[in-house]
């Protein structure tokens, strides 16, 4: 049977509540489709679509969802949890991260998430990881039968603080609240076994696993790496929670995850190991263009499985700087690259620029109000020139590799224990890559 995503996926992010406004998405979809894209992606956001314990509001969403069905445009839903709502705080202070110097992460509003709310509760709070499943339900709930989607993806790059405290640095890691540490402890006594192998490993001499200390060293090694591979599972366990809570309700629909590889997302304060996330989904994406090494990863994560550049960074820039023009061989680069590694699918961050926070008000294929720009009219030949080849491009691939490079996540946090940084690591995996 022919799955709903069987086509070459190109078009755009398009919304990630508040902008752009509702006042606008009739013109902006009709604009998009008469352009000869076919695809939108929309942000489903916990704090914005759960604004009270009891309330779940997709209004927004199911607006979107029949505007595009109406221009034949297909649309991919992107859960976003890391935006916790007001309430949640109120009702569960307790849910904070808790860096490794004690500092507690308090909800914030950041770049990317302008309306609050980052970076969530702790990934082993109860109660959060409850009320994300609730939330994540109810949005399949109501929005799985809508003919115009055909995609989940579960997480918006995944990593454990939303970009706050991403750097590998010691004193910003997370977590270290009492429910991560009786996880990890029962993380541990799953790999070991015994406290006597555990003792072996680390080059201890605990009597119980009570005794056990939470890393807060990079000058010992087995520790921390076991530390941070917890956290790896931890992330790879909340995306299989979520591809459980959406499939509930609905069985056609593939899930997917997008991510971000080295060097930009590290295994030591990020702990995004796309090999794990892209076990509980259908298909795999990632958030770069133009790099063949962030496309091959990609495609190496999942054999078999459907791959798309989730957003393309094509015109990036900020307030003092917008946007950066790319030229056409910039984006012929972005399109062709990951094309020829294998992925199949396109969507550019994003279509139209958003009005609010340090992104505005680059990044978009259209100017603030809409209107065309000649990146747009780029896009669209790129997009007419691929779409007469469909069939032939979907059923093609790349040459079968004759060599394999280990990614390893312990050698990268092995290397960040020795040298307090993850660059020596990357430049290793990426020179062979070249090479």
């Amino acid at each position: 049977m022919k799955s709903k995503t069987d086509y070459l996926i190109f078009g755009a992010q398009y919304y990630r509540a508040p902008t752009p406004e509702a006042s606008n998405f009739e013109e902006d979809l009709k604009n998009f489709a008469e352009h000869g894209f076919n695809t939108i992606k929309v942000w489903v956001q916990w704090r914005w679509n759960n604004p009270s314990c009891d309330e779940y509001n997709f209004d927004d969403i199911l607006l979107l969802l029949d505007i595009a069905y109406r221009y034949q445009i297909k649309v991919i839903l992107n859960i976003i949890c890391d935006v916790a709502p007001a309430w949640f705080y109120q009702k569960y202070p307790d849910s904070l991260m808790i860096t490794s110097d004690g500092r507690k992460l308090y909800p914030q509003t950041t770049a990317y998430r302008q309306i609050g709310g980052a970076p969530g509760p702790c990934y082993h709070h109860p109660e959060g990881i409850e009320c994300r499943r609730a939330f994540v339900e109810a949005a399949a709930k109501a929005l799985s039968s809508h003919p115009a989607l055909v995609c989940w993806d579960l997480w918006n790059e995944p990593e454990l603080t939303c970009g706050i405290k991403r750097e590998p640095r010691q004193e910003d890691m997370v977590c270290y609240c009492d429910n991560c540490k009786k996880a990890f402890l029962e993380w541990l006594m799953k790999k070991y076994g015994t406290v006597e192998k555990l003792n072996r490993a680390w080059g201890r001499n605990y009597t119980c696993i009570e005794e056990v200390e939470l890393p807060r060293s990079r000058s010992t090694f087995q520790d921390m790496i076991d530390w941070r591979l917890f956290f790896a599972d931890t992330l790879a366990e909340e995306c299989r929670m979520r591809a459980e809570a959406v499939k509930k309700y609905d069985s056609k629909n593939p899930v997917m995850v997008h991510t971000v590889p080295l060097p930009y997302f590290n295994m030591v304060n990020a702990c995004s190991d796309d090999y794990l996330l892209a076990q509980s989904c259908d298909m795999f994406g990632n958030s770069l263009g133009s790099s063949p090494f962030s496309a091959t990863v990609a495609t190496s994560v999942c054999p078999g499985k459907r791959v798309i550049n989730a957003e393309i960074h094509a015109i990036g820039g900020d307030t003092f700087n917008r946007p950066s023009i790319p030229t056409f061989d910039d984006m012929k680069k972005h399109i062709l690259i990951p094309l020829a590694r294998g992925v199949k699918g396109f969507l550019f961050w994003q279509y139209r620029p958003e009005s609010i926070g340090l992104e505005s008000p680059a990044w978009g294929l259209t100017d603030l109000k809409g209107k065309p720009t000649q990146w747009l009219e780029q896009a669209k030949l790129i997009n007419n020139a691929l779409q007469r080849y469909q069939d032939l491009l979907l059923n093609s691939s790349p040459i079968p590799a004759r060599v394999a490079i280990l990614n390893s996540g312990e050698s990268q946090i092995f290397t960040w224990c020795i040298s307090g940084e993850t660059e020596l690591y990357y430049q290793s995996i990426k020179g062979i890559f070249d090479a």
